[in-house]
């Protein structure tokens, strides 16, 4: 989560439940160091906060951290983001950002899914071709030719990197054909470009997204009214240039296409409680009832599903685990000399056939020479986190956890133990009482989200990971 930053939104957000009110008494000075309490019927006892629970799900959380932690490691990228967000609800299971540091550490210091508008690049193309399939100007018959790979519109040279010959809508998805996008966006919306801003707008995409977390950006698109509109502009927004976009807001569009076209208002706080009472219960909020048609729903994730199978996404393709989804590997910066800079995402849902998460991943500045694609370094981290989270059982993992770290909640012997942080590590501290532990985290300069009370029954993250001081850690209690 994001250090300092996400603390501050979500207890900012909530500070009014959560702060409570301080007591008060009145007190005589005796001395110098000494005061006597009086007028004991005048004392004000403090009030406690309330309760506020997130959504996030601490076994989602950290298969998302380790899958990400282990991919920027890999490729030694700068930083990268992981959202996993429940298909139903709407609710944020998992929202991880992670930084490399001087040091060569991965540390959770900024809320890039919130705060960084980019150009997406290919998984764009989702949002594109789903605006063309709701207007009925393609389906699963239309086709295109790409030639070979290279087509100059309005001035402007677009390329694949491949040429490719004639292709179907499906293919242009799964191959991740610029050119086949552009010349289909073009040939549609050119004459009237509104048509398909306007799909864009009913999407919220053009909207500053109303959520519980402050801080999130207003997207960008450059458009007929802006001053670096041309003839060129529209093609380059079809295979997702020419905007500024966070990740957030195009993983609440996958969401939507995941939900059959109904597309759900991304939910961070579960719910808040007071003294055992429920006083707030989140609720699924429909932000666009139908997107688009359900032909148009049905087409696009059996396109999704093809760009695993067979596309730019078939390095995790499994049999064990029907996914869908769309690669992409977006250059920026290109307008600077030097070496060219790449953010390599995947944003898609699982399982394909009744989908359950949607997630995006996005890996920024990977060391180009061990790779740079979408496929290549986002992909797996979605496969990773779609293969731990869906294929075992919540019991499964819960006794796993258990088994792993050697403790049983009701014969932790020693559960006062003193807490230590060796060698940056994250101790165990599961079967540990929480009232004890927490003060004690907290001393040693770590922030400390919990819910629940008694026993620490699970935690966030886990035993043996790198962790760095005002990182959060997340606590799971029982009695």
């Amino acid at each position: 989560m994001d250090n300092g930053e996400y603390s501050s939104g979500l207890e900012g957000a909530f500070s009014k439940y959560l702060t409570g009110t301080n007591g008060k008494r009145l007190e005589q000075r005796i001395n110098s160091s000494q005061w006597k309490p009086i007028d004991f019927w005048k004392v004000q006892e403090p009030v406690d906060g309330q309760d506020v629970y997130t959504t996030l799900d601490l076994r989602i959380q950290d298969i998302a951290h380790s899958a990400l932690e282990k991919q920027l490691i890999n490729f030694e990228a700068k930083h990268g983001t992981v959202i996993v967000m429940e298909v139903a609800t709407g609710k944020v299971r998992a929202l991880v950002n992670l930084k490399r540091t001087e040091s060569g550490e991965y540390i959770d210091s900024y809320n890039y899914a919130l705060k960084d508008n980019i150009e997406p690049g290919s998984t764009f193309k989702t949002v594109s071709l789903l605006a063309a399939m709701d207007d009925g100007f393609i389906d699963e018959n239309t086709t295109v030719n790409v030639g070979n790979g290279v087509w100059v519109y309005a001035k402007q040279r677009i390329s694949d990197g491949h040429g490719g010959g004639t292709y179907d809508i499906s293919d242009v998805l799964a191959k991740s054909s610029n050119v086949g996008t552009a010349k289909l966006i073009t040939k549609y919306y050119a004459e009237k470009p509104q048509i398909f801003l306007d799909h864009l707008k009913r999407w919220k995409l053009f909207d500053k997204m109303d959520i519980e977390l402050p801080g999130i950006t207003k997207p960008r698109f450059v458009t007929p009214e802006s001053k670096r509109w041309n003839p060129a502009a529209l093609a380059s927004l079809g295979y997702g240039y020419a905007s500024n976009i966070n990740l957030l807001q195009l993983t609440t569009f996958y969401n939507g296409v995941a939900n059959g076209g109904k597309m759900l208002k991304p939910l961070f706080i579960d719910k808040i409680m007071k003294d055992g009472k429920l006083i707030y219960q989140a609720k699924p909020e429909v932000m666009v009832s139908k997107m688009a048609s359900e032909k148009a729903i049905k087409m696009m994730t059996n396109a999704l599903t093809k760009a695993v199978e067979k596309g730019t996404g078939k390095s995790i393709f499994t049999p064990n685990l029907k996914m869908a989804g769309k690669t992409g590997t977006a250059r920026f910066e290109y307008w600077l000399p030097g070496p060219m800079k790449y953010r390599a995402s995947f944003a898609g849902f699982y399982p394909a056939d009744n989908p359950k998460y949607t997630c995006y991943v996005m890996v920024s500045e990977p060391n180009t020479a061990k790779g740079f694609y979408g496929g290549t370094v986002a992909a797996p981290v979605f496969k990773e986190i779609a293969g731990k989270t869906f294929l075992k059982t919540p019991q499964n993992i819960e006794k796993e956890m258990l088994v792993d770290r050697k403790v049983n909640l009701n014969t932790m012997v020693d559960p006062n133990v003193k807490v230590t942080v060796e060698g940056k590590r994250m101790p165990n501290i599961v079967g540990l009482i929480g009232k004890n532990v927490i003060p004690q985290l907290e001393n040693l300069g770590y922030r400390v989200d919990y819910k629940g009370v008694g026993r620490i029954k699970d935690q966030f993250p886990t035993e043996g990971t790198m962790i760095s001081k005002n990182q959060r850690i997340y606590l799971s209690l029982q009695n």
